[in-house]
């Protein structure tokens, strides 16, 4: 099931750290710009717009390897952009129900 990921392991952990690192960049612009110092409102909108960002950029990478065919060989890395987007937008909803109606 996860031959791939274990075989690419490196590509794997580093495009995690990277997310990570992107998420980050997202949250302080959000809790040192945009709503100084609100943790709760901070966290619920950085997952929102990374998750919303990497999953777009995946859907966009579909369209464009079917645009340009050459571009197919890195559908790994269009599935790894739909999955960490897809885990982003899970914390999001998380951090909904657990900051806004708990």
């Amino acid at each position: 099931m996860f031959e791939g990921a274990i075989k690419d392991w490196k590509f794997v952990v580093s495009f995690i750290v990277a997310s990570i690192v992107f998420w980050l960049l997202e949250f302080a612009y959000q809790f040192y710009l945009l709503v100084p110092g609100q943790l709760n409102v901070s966290l619920v909108r950085s997952f929102a717009l990374s998750g919303a960002t990497l999953f777009s950029a995946a859907l966009l990478s579909s369209a464009l390897m079917r645009w340009k065919p050459a571009w197919a060989r890195y559908w790994n890395v269009r599935r790894a952009l739909g999955v960490v987007g897809t885990a982003f937008i899970a914390l999001h909803v998380v951090s909904v129900i657990q900051f806004l109606y708990l």
